[in-house]
């Protein structure tokens, strides 16, 4: 992922399908949605603290955006 720390957008680069999502530090879902290969999240946040989470049928993987 870049960038980190989160400025204004990011983009994920993996290859496969996988569903996303992003929270807020309420935890409260801002976005979400299904990616497949590589997409840029995140364009109209504000800067702040957010977790994304990436899962597959198999794995769940989540990661401090700040």
């Amino acid at each position: 992922m870049s960038p980190n720390p989160f400025q204004h957008y990011f983009t994920i680069e993996k290859a496969g399908h996988f569903d996303y999502s992003i929270t807020d530090n309420l935890g409260v879902v801002v976005e979400s949605g299904k990616v497949e290969n590589n997409k840029i999240l995140g364009e109209n946040f504000t800067s702040g603290f957010y977790v994304l989470t990436l899962s597959d049928n198999t794995r769940t993987f989540k990661k401090q955006l700040n």
